[in-house]
């Protein structure tokens, strides 16, 4: 199998996607920023894993921050995807029919067009953490699908009090 191994890296202004795994390809990117690419920022396909540390993936024009439909292995620790076209992660089940397993810890997905979050029937997603929040179409879609999301508690509003006089 291939390997590509990214530290303090950037890829910007793509035409597709910025970093595509595929085949059974072993992708890996430390402290690197992709931005401003015309698809998804970073994809993963067919048996391909994907490791994504402490990465800016932001600004992707008409695709997502980060696209997994791989049947490989794929963790991504404190990432943020912000602002991207579509959704700043999805998570599908992958093209061959087998199920890979998505770790996400820390990250945070914020400001996209879409769902910052996004998990289809027959992904297997673990959550460690982060935050999920001011994207236009919601912050989760497939909650359900999530080991170890927890709903924020809901705040109980505070009284208003008003003076008469």
């Amino acid at each position: 199998a291939s390997r590509l191994d990214m530290r303090d890296c950037s890829v910007t202004a793509a035409a597709g996607t910025g970093v595509l795994a595929c085949g059974s390809s072993r992708v890996s990117l430390s402290v690197c920023r992709v931005s401003g690419c015309g698809e998804n920022g970073i994809s993963a396909l067919d048996e391909s894993s994907l490791t994504l540390d402490n990465c800016s993936v932001e600004r992707n024009g008409h695709g997502h921050g980060v696209h997994v439909a791989s049947s490989g292995r794929s963790t991504l620790t404190a990432c943020v995807m912000k602002e991207n076209g579509r959704n700043g992660t999805v998570v599908m089940a992958s093209r061959g029919g087998g199920e890979g397993a998505v770790a996400l810890r820390e990250c945070r997905m914020v400001g996209n067009m879409a769902y910052g979050l996004a998990v289809h029937a027959g992904s297997a997603v673990l959550w460690e953490g982060g935050e999920v929040a001011g994207n236009r179409m919601g912050d989760c879609q497939g909650k359900r699908l999530l080991q170890g999301w927890e709903e924020a508690p809901k705040r109980k509003k505070k009284p208003v009090s008003r003076r008469l006089w």
